[in-house]
C-alpha cells in the first residue's frame, strides 16, 4: 500500500450524480468522491473548494464521526464500516464508486468581512490554517485501518541494521495518471490478493537467520513482512516460526525445493551480489478472503542485488534460473497499446475463478520518476474494492 496520508486538496470537476438527483460527484486527485447536496438542491461544493479528502483504510475518531454527521447517537457507534462504523471503505452509489470522503475547510472571517477560506477545525476544537498539499491525518486524529494479525503471520522477531532489507511500495495510478508515456515499454503483471513477503539471502554469517547448505557454500535467510521491514525487523529462525509463521514457511519451501543445480546457481547469484532480496506475495487458502483454490504460496514480482533493483528482464532470468515461479505477467509493450481496464477487471489469470485484485505497471529499466521513486504504478479493480466478504487487507 502506498504511503498513507489525508491531504488538503482543492475539489475538481463538480457535478451531478447521472443516477440520483440529490447527489453530487467531485474529483479529488484522481479518485471521485461523492457528496449529498444541500437542501435547497444545489451542491455542497464548487470548483476550487479546498477540502481533505479522508481516503478508503481510514478510521475516524469519534469527534469526527459526530462532526460529518456519520454518527449514530442510539447505538454509540459510527455508521460507515466496521465494528464500530468509523472506517472508510470504497462502494458503490447508485452505480458510481465512490472512494473516501472529504471533510471542508470552515474558513474564517475578518472583521473586515472578508473570508478566508483555508482553515480547518482539527482534533483538539481549534481552528487552524492550512494549505493545499499538507497532510493533516494527525491533526484530525485519522489513523490507517491495520486488521488484527492471524497467528500464522506473527511470530519472534529480531532487529538489525536497515541494509538488508529493501522497502517496497507503490502508489496507485489514479494518482499519477501522468508517469506513463504512451510508447514507454512496460511490464504489466497482475496483482495479488495475499501478503508481501521479502525474503534476504546473504553468504555472510548473520545470528538469527535460517542457515542452510546448499551444496556448493551455506547461504543465511530470513524472510520479513512490510510491516517488520519498515521497523527494521525481521522474523527469527526459530523451530516455531519455521513450522507456523507464513513467511518462513515461504522461505523454507523455496529452499527446499530447489534442485542441486538451482540452489548452486543461487549460491553463486549471492556470493557475487554480497545479499539477494526476493519480493514477492504469498497467498492461498487462509491468507486473506481470497484464496484462489490453492494452499498457501509465493511468487516473486521482484529482485534485488546488492542494493539495486533488477530490471524486469534480468529479475525474469534470475528467477528462472532458480526455478522460482514469479507473478503472471499479463501484457509486454508500449504503455499505449495497453488495454488496461481489460487487464485490471475481470477474473484471476491464475485459476480463472477468483475475483482479481488488479495490476502493477512498470518500465523496462526502473526509471526513476523523481517524485514517486520508480516508474511503478498499480491499478485495482473496483469490483475487488466492493467485493463482499473484504474483512482482510493484510499488507
Amino acid at each position: 500500500m502506498s504511503k498513507f496520508e489525508v491531504l488538503i486538496e482543492q475539489v475538481k470537476n463538480v457535478r451531478d450524480h447521472p443516477n440520483a438527483d440529490r447527489l453530487s460527484l467531485l474529483d479529488i486527485n484522481g479518485f471521485t468522491c461523492i457528496s449529498a447536496k444541500l437542501e435547497d438542491g444545489s451542491h455542497r461544493y464548487k470548483d476550487g473548494d479546498p477540502v481533505a479528502y479522508i481516503p478508503e483504510g481510514s478510521v475516524l475518531p469519534e469527534w469526527l464521526l459526530k462532526a460529518m454527521d456519520f454518527w449514530n447517537e442510539e447505538k454509540q457507534i459510527g455508521t460507515l464500516n466496521g465494528k464500530n462504523g468509523d472506517r472508510i471503505k470504497a462502494m458503490r452509489l447508485r452505480g458510481i464508486l465512490s472512494q473516501g470522503v472529504v471533510y471542508p475547510c470552515c474558513g474564517i472571517t475578518a472583521e473586515d468581512g472578508t473570508h478566508f477560506r483555508k482553515w480547518m477545525r482539527m482534533a483538539d476544537g481549534e481552528i487552524h490554517k492550512v494549505g493545499v498539499g499538507w497532510d493533516v491525518a494527525e491533526d484530525l486524529g485519522i489513523t490507517k485501518y491495520e486488521p488484527p494479525i492471524p497467528a500464522s503471520m506473527g511470530g519472534e522477531v529480531f532487529s538489525h541494521s536497515y541494509d538488508l532489507i529493501y522497502k517496497f511500495d507503490i502508489e496507485n495510478a489514479q494518482k499519477f495518471e501522468h508517469v506513463f508515456h504512451s510508447d514507454d515499454e512496460v511490464n504489466i503483471t497482475e496483482k495479488l490478493h495475499g501478503t508481501f513477503t521479502g525474503l534476504i539471502i546473504t553468504t555472510e554469517k548473520r545470528d538469527d537467520f535460517y542457515e542452510y547448505f546448499t551444496g556448493n557454500g551455506t547461504i543465511y535467510a530470513a524472510a520479513y513482512s512490510k510491516g517488520l521491514g519498515s521497523k527494521g525487523l525481521c522474523f527469527k529462525a526459530t523451530d516455531q516460526n519455521l513450522e507456523k509463521n507464513i513467511y518462513m514457511r515461504s522461505l523454507k519451501q523455496i529452499l527446499d525445493s530447489r534442485t542441486y543445480e538451482q540452489l548452486e546457481a543461487l549460491y553463486n547469484e549471492v556470493k557475487a551480489a554480497g545479499v539477494i532480496v526476493i519480493m514477492g506475495e504469498t497467498f492461498g487458502t487462509g491468507i486473506q478472503d481470497l484464496g484462489y483454490s490453492t494452499k498457501p504460496k509465493f511468487l516473486a514480482f521482484d529482485s534485488v542485488r546488492g542494493g539495486v533493483v533488477d530490471p524486469y528482464k534480468e529479475f525474469q532470468l534470475i528467477m528462472d534460473a532458480l526455478g522460482i515461479a514469479t507473478v503472471p505477467l499479463l501484457y509486454k509493450g508500449p504503455y499505449g497499446g495497453a488495454d488496461l481496464i481489460d487487464l485490471r477487471d475481470g477474473k484471476s489469470s491464475l485459476d480463472g475463478q477468483t475475483l482479481k485484485e488488479g495490476i502493477v505497471i512498470r518500465d523496462d529499466l526502473n526509471s526513476d520518476t523523481g517524485f514517486i521513486g520508480r516508474k511503478m504504478l498499480k491499478m485495482v479493480s473496483p469490483d475487488y474494492l466492493t467485493r463482499k466478504g473484504n474483512t482482510t487487507e493484510l499488507q
